[in-house]
């Protein structure tokens, strides 16, 4: 037997949508989706509040009429600018009488860290254990079973900002819509794009945005460090109206044409040319481009690699950095250009469904993943939060 499970995700500059028709054996049949621009985000702050209501209903019906069905129950993806991270480490000793590790023994450390009170701004949507330890081994990932006297967790504690949970539930209850639970953004990419293998041995996910870029360091099924910085697409498109005096169309037209890494002194593309408003052909010299657009991308490359470093925990030599999400990533050449600035293995990721696999999509996609091969109404270790009262 099937549901309709429709996940939402507000973004910087977009809103997106998708339905699917979820079975119990954690399949899904994407049916549905639809993305609309807004106005988005600045500092935990929506730019045009009263507009809300409007677009969410937009891009709901959006979906609906590709799925054919009117969407009454929403999950909602947290993004990372609302979202903070706390790693606790916790013990317990193993008492049973062949000294094995129990189910038992698991929970009691995932429910250690204690949630936020009441009076808090932050409400708990995650608790997701990092690694184990046990006697005579470091960082194992499936302890269950395994003989020990005693076992301890790094727990990964995720919270999401009450006021973006408050104006999300408000803005579904004026419109008439359910919302039946949160999932944090970079859990769900992070299940659904990155190898289980590549989280255990740990890695970065980039989440670019039109106006934010959001830095992860994962480990497990946990996150060990997230920090929002205020780069994205934005910053590369106003350096380019502001440097060539040109309009928002032509700037960001010219930053998706954009290829890095081009030899300008070798004559390779020395020219690109664009269509301006009124349908005339305008000619810029690549020089000029790659002096902004690249000037610009060392700043937020370089503020990216200072999050890694002051996370203060060590990636080792082959951990991956994955950029993913609809601001920069998408760029051409981008993977090689980012590589040569952090020196490390960096990895372009995009959504892999059989009817969309538009970067906007990432977030959506990846906490419909989630909620998806989780079940939607377990809560235990770390699965989805249903709506909170706030």
């Amino acid at each position: 037997m099937s549901k309709l499970v429709s996940v939402i995700d507000y973004g910087t500059s977009k809103i997106a949508c998708v339905t699917a028709q979820a079975s119990n054996d954690g399949t899904y049949d994407v049916i549905g989706y639809g993305c609309v621009p807004y106005a988005g985000y600045d500092d935990g702050q929506w730019n045009e509040p009263t507009k809300l209501p409007e677009v969410t209903q937009s891009v709901l019906q959006e979906a609906g009429i590709i799925a054919r069905k009117k969407i009454r129950k929403i999950y909602v993806s947290v993004p990372g600018d609302y979202t903070q991270v706390f790693n606790y480490r916790v013990s317990t000793d193993i008492l049973s009488a062949d000294r094995r590790v129990t189910q038992d023994d698991i929970q009691k450390l995932v429910f250690r860290p204690p949630a936020p009170d009441k009076k808090s701004t932050l409400a708990l949507l995650h608790r997701k254990p990092v690694y184990y330890t046990l006697d005579a081994q470091d960082r194992i990932y499936e302890p269950l079973g395994e003989r020990t006297t005693s076992v301890s967790a790094m727990i990964s504690m995720i919270h999401a900002d009450k006021r973006f949970l408050s104006q999300v539930n408000k803005v579904m209850d004026y419109i008439g819509v359910d919302t039946k639970g949160y999932v944090s953004s970079v859990i769900g990419q992070s299940s659904y794009m990155i190898p289980k293998q590549e989280r255990e041995r740990g890695c970065v996910l980039i989440d670019t945005g039109f106006a934010t870029t959001t830095v992860s360091l994962l480990q497990g099924n946990g996150i060990l460090y997230m920090k929002t910085i205020p780069f994205g697409a934005k910053q590369i498109i106003m350096d380019m109206m502001e440097e060539l005096n040109i309009p928002y169309t032509e700037a960001d037209t010219l930053k998706r044409r954009y290829v890095f890494g081009l030899d300008n002194q070798s004559g390779q593309m020395q020219l690109m040319q664009v269509m301006d408003r009124t349908d005339k052909v305008r000619t810029y010299q690549t020089s000029l481009l790659t002096e902004v657009i690249e000037g610009r991308m060392d700043e937020i490359i370089k503020e990216i690699d200072n999050v890694i470093t002051q996370s203060g925990f060590q990636l080792a030599n082959h951990s991956i950095v994955y950029l993913t999400g609809g601001g920069f990533a998408m760029m051409n050449g981008i993977r090689q250009y980012a590589s040569s600035i952090l020196k490390r293995n960096v990895q372009v990721l995009l959504p892999q469904s059989p009817r969309i696999n538009n970067a906007v999509y990432a977030n959506v996609l990846g906490a419909l993943d989630y909620i998806c091969a989780r079940g939607a109404e377990q809560n235990a270790f770390g699965m989805v939060q249903k709506r909170i009262s706030l």
